[in-house]
């Protein structure tokens, strides 16, 4: 059985993070005109994380984050659903994404810091092999 409950981060006040304009509120919230097509998870919908980390990369500036449960999932990938419409089930109190934050945060951290080292390993490597290469033309 899939995930059934998701994350919406905003602004304050339930505001959108990508157009400022729409708001957010407990009970059934409709995007005025998804793309009903595709079914690419990125494209015109409304878009509900898996955790709050991955809410934060969408809405880095968020201060509010509410659980909430996908109607017709449009698209979808590990980090994310595409929704038409979804039900905001309730606005998680700030105690709780704070201890979220202070629990993650670092091991966030550590893997941001990992993942850039294996990253420049991985450059040089393929830097040196190019190096080689390009002797053996000469």
């Amino acid at each position: 059985m899939g995930q059934h409950y998701f994350f919406k981060a905003t602004l304050d006040g339930g505001r959108a993070g990508y157009d400022k304009n729409f708001i957010y509120h407990l009970g059934l919230n409709t995007h005025p005109c998804p793309d009903m097509i595709s079914k690419n998870p990125c494209g015109i919908g409304i878009h509900l994380a898996r955790n709050i980390s991955r809410a934060l990369q969408y809405v880095p500036d968020a201060t509010e984050f509410y659980l909430a449960t996908p109607y017709k999932i449009l698209g979808s990938d590990e980090e994310k659903v595409r929704t038409d419409s979804c039900e905001i089930l309730l606005l998680t109190p700030r105690d709780y994404v704070e201890a979220y934050r202070k629990a993650v945060a670092p091991t966030l951290e550590a893997y941001r810091k990992a993942i850039a080292s294996a990253h420049k390993g991985l450059i040089r490597k393929c830097l040196r092999d190019l190096k080689k290469i390009k002797e053996g033309e000469d």
